[in-house]
């Protein structure tokens, strides 16, 4: 099998322009982030699969730290297979 006919290689070329518009959106929607209000949570989960997991790590760790929510990502694919507890 040739990778050109890899059903994964269009999604691995394109991971930099794809994380580039995630990061373009997030740049311009910046303000209305810290405007969301977790006071009634105590605990967000963000998921992703593969380049995404990435988008998710980065997600959580934004949230913790603006807004002192316990943050966890967590990948999609075993997010049935974890339990947190409050």
């Amino acid at each position: 099998m040739s990778l050109q006919n890899c059903a994964t290689l269009p999604g691995i070329t394109t991971q930099t322009s794809e994380l580039m518009d995630a990061i373009t959106c997030v740049v311009q929607r910046k303000s209305s982030l810290f405007e969301i209000n977790l006071d009634e949570y105590k605990h967000v989960i963000t998921t992703g699969c593969g380049s995404t997991d990435f988008l998710s790590l980065t997600a959580a760790n934004i949230i913790q730290s603006i807004n002192r929510v316990v943050s966890k990502a967590l990948p999609s694919s075993s997010h049935e297979k974890s339990c947190i507890t409050t």
